[in-house]
């Protein structure tokens, strides 16, 4: 017999448009969507190395067509939500194996600039629909800092992909928000 799947109850959460993806992502309310200039500022007065790379990041797609969207919740400021629109890429199992490399690979070269040890605690590819999905889990550990759990996910469709990194000091899992959010796209 098969386990029905999870939905997500959108009358406890708030929507918020993600304009390249011409979708809507689903959200608990205290999460606000940020402009550019707010994560610029925000920068200004952390020396956080996440915060530091979604502001790198955000530098990289200024003069884009299509650019990343970015929410922080109110309440708990070192939790952020980063949509980012990437080039196509089909999934399979080899492009996916190879991604998981690739990632692992980078987060090595991170840990060595900033003096922490990440680790890859859950890796998971799943279909749903006409969509592939990669979800990594990692735990971070520094040394004078609390540690930290943050979520990358790699969706792909059949003609569009996207990145999705959760940043949560709790380690919520929003999976299905952001599932709900591959299928609204086109």
């Amino acid at each position: 017999m098969k386990t029905p799947e999870a939905s997500l109850d959108k009358t406890v959460l708030s929507e918020h448009e993600v304009e390249f993806l011409n979708s809507t992502l689903w959200l608990p309310p205290n999460y606000q969507k940020l402009t550019y200039e707010e994560l610029f500022e925000i920068a200004k007065v952390t020396d956080d190395a996440l915060v530091n790379m979604l502001l790198q990041s955000a530098k990289e797609y200024r003069d884009q067509e299509q650019k990343p969207v970015f929410f922080r919740d109110e309440f708990l400021y070192g939790n952020f939500i980063v949509v980012y629109p990437m080039s196509y890429q089909r999934l399979d199992k080899r492009s996916a194996s190879y991604w998981i490399s690739s990632y692992d690979a980078s987060l090595k070269m991170q840990d060595a600039q900033y003096g922490t040890t990440s680790e890859i605690v859950e890796k998971r590819i799943k279909r749903f629909g006409s969509h592939q999905m990669i979800k990594l889990k990692v735990e971070e550990t520094r040394a004078f800092n609390e540690n930290r759990n943050f979520t990358q996910y790699y969706i792909s469709g059949n003609t569009h992909s996207f990145m999705v990194i959760h940043i949560d000091v709790l380690s919520s899992d929003y999976e299905l928000n952001f599932k709900e959010l591959s299928l609204g796209s086109k």
